[in-house]
């Protein structure tokens, strides 16, 4: 299982369970891919506020072999939608 990382745009969360989401982002060298962050949807979660849609961030995720979803380690954000410019 080897880490992967990418800059990436985080195009859209899905809920899933109590305290995870189904992250789909794009990355230019893979493509499109769906990943769990777990633990996302928690109070002192280290996603949060850099799993927003349209948010560009290094991505890590670790990917198994014939799986459709990978599963996130951490997402730096670079550059947010809701990052104000003054």
């Amino acid at each position: 299982m080897p880490l992967h990382t990418a800059d990436a745009l985080i195009l859209r969360t899905y809920k899933l369970g109590e305290a995870d989401r189904i992250v789909v982002f794009l990355t230019a060298d893979r493509g499109k891919r769906r990943g769990v962050a777990k633990g996302a949807r928690r109070t002192r979660s280290p996603f949060s506020g850099a799993l927003e849609p349209m948010t560009r961030g290094r991505v890590a995720y670790f990917e198994r072999e014939r799986r459709e979803l990978v599963r996130l380690r951490y997402v730096e954000p670079v550059c947010s939608p809701l990052a104000s410019d003054s």
